[in-house]
């Protein structure tokens, strides 16, 4: 038959990857609300900012525009990262979207 000690830490490997899986979840999460956050204050940090270098823009309904434009990028985007993902696989994906960050 099995060791008793064998079935108890079996039992206990099985509530570390538990715990680990649901910490990184977590983690990964919490990445991905700052991420989404971020991308939303962008605008706010970079209207003023291109309104004193003055060389690209020159009002406010510019800047405006020119800040939030990625936002309007980000819907094709998406539907085309979601056919990669399913034709390519979730992993590859998010590798290969990382490549324009390195």
């Amino acid at each position: 038959m099995g060791n008793p000690n064998s079935e108890t830490s079996s039992s206990e490997n099985m509530k570390n990857m538990q715990v680990k899986t649901q910490v990184m979840a977590s983690v990964a999460a919490g990445f991905l609300s700052l991420s989404v956050g971020s991308g939303v204050a962008l605008p706010s940090s970079l209207i003023p900012i291109l309104l004193k270098e003055g060389d690209l823009v020159d009002s406010f309904h510019e800047a405006s525009w020119l800040a939030t434009i990625f936002l309007f990028v980000c819907i094709p985007s998406s539907i085309f990262g979601g056919v990669c993902s399913d034709k390519f696989g979730r992993r590859t994906t998010g590798l290969l979207s990382c490549l324009p960050l390195l």
